[in-house]
């Protein structure tokens, strides 16, 4: 739904972010730059603990870049529906801690980029842990999250990446995600939870509940690759293959419940997941592109722990859908935080000095 702003209000909304999460700082690297830097890694060793910056789309990437501190990381979305094209497309994502005053990036947010690979580094001079309380958001990670030791209250939702990999969990949670592959953990982890998304080879990880998903393999491979002390409920693993093993489901102190094996949980048009990453957005569009929205009869309807479906339009909050015009945007949706705008009218140009300077902005909420 389209609404009009009056600046007042987008002033409004940029102080709201300002008294939460500190000052707001805008980085565009686009030549000219209307933003206060175009330099991203400069921007962030600007910031203060608990700053917002505004990361804009670009067709030039923002490079790598390293976190030391608590930020909050907003770009356009991994795959914005506006011209001109352009993601917030950083390369690799660093987040660890200053070895000179030991800040670390612990309770950091990530919302709305595109990423090469994001490292969860260490949290202290003690290389024990890994930052922990990360949110992570809207984002498609091209090369995966890497976790180094163990981590501590992470939150991954409405994200596409290739994998998960290192690292043990505790406390964790990732709800509604696209992911190829999840190996996260050696004899360690415990109290995470992974509920509603679509996986697409394996999953693998210690101790918690993985219920309402969707394993979609095309591999003669294993689903629950060693798990350990999980909770399978209410789960529909489906591949081609007859072969795939579901015997581990109930090994190594997992237990199986209500879960259907080798059911298609019938997507309306499922797309191999080195496809869905490599979308871009073009106009025209040229389809048809990725739905992962359930067809009448699935087995999946009405399946879930709550009586919802599975996968990513299940559960209280269903996955938003993008442009309706562009199913590949439908996978990377904006971050819901802030308004789009559209265009700026200046509704009297020419005025006398001291005069008030009227501005229209028109806006619209995120899709």
């Amino acid at each position: 739904m389209k609404s009009i702003y009056q600046l007042t209000s987008l002033l409004f909304v940029f102080f709201s972010f300002s008294t939460s999460f500190g000052a707001i700082i805008t980085v565009n690297n686009n030549n000219p730059s209307p933003g206060q830097y175009s330099d991203l890694q400069l921007a962030i060793d600007a910031a203060n603990a608990g700053d917002t910056l505004l990361i804009h789309r670009s067709p030039t990437s923002y490079g790598n870049v390293t976190l030391t501190k608590r930020l909050v990381l907003i770009g356009e979305g991994a795959l914005p529906d506006k011209a001109p094209a352009g993601t917030s497309t950083l390369g690799n994502l660093t987040l660890t801690y200053n070895t000179t005053t030991l800040e670390h990036a612990s309770k950091s947010k990530i919302i709305g980029l595109a990423i090469t690979i994001l490292y969860l580094y260490e949290k202290d001079a003690t290389l024990l842990n890994a930052v922990d309380s990360i949110s992570i958001s809207y984002c498609k990670i091209i090369g995966g999250i890497i976790i180094k030791n163990k981590i501590i209250n992470l939150k991954v939702n409405n994200t596409i990446l290739f994998k998960v990999s290192g690292g043990s969990l505790f406390n964790c949670q990732f709800n509604k995600n696209l992911i190829y592959s999840f190996l996260a953990g050696n004899t360690q982890g415990q109290d995470n939870i992974f509920i509603n998304n679509i996986i697409f080879q394996h999953l693998y990880f210690m101790g918690g509940i993985a219920a309402n998903n969707i394993f979609y393999n095309p591999l003669t491979i294993s689903f629950a690759f060693s798990c350990k002390n999980v909770v399978f409920s209410n789960n529909v693993l489906y591949a081609p293959s007859s072969t795939s093993d579901f015997s581990n489901l109930t090994s190594n102190g997992n237990s199986s419940v209500a879960n259907q094996f080798n059911v298609d949980p019938m997507f309306v048009n499922p797309t191999p997941y080195n496809i869905l990453l490599n979308y871009t957005y073009t106009v025209p569009a040229n389809g048809p592109f990725a739905n992962f929205h359930l067809q009448v009869g699935s087995p999946a309807i009405g399946a879930g722990t709550d009586g919802n479906e599975l996968g990513l339009y299940g559960g209280s909050v269903p996955w938003k859908d993008g442009g309706i015009g562009d199913s590949r945007y439908r996978y990377y949706p904006l971050p819901n935080v802030v308004p789009i705008i559209k265009n700026i009218i200046i509704q009297n140009p020419v005025l006398n000095q001291g005069a008030t300077l009227n501005i229209q902005i028109n806006a619209t909420t995120q899709p």
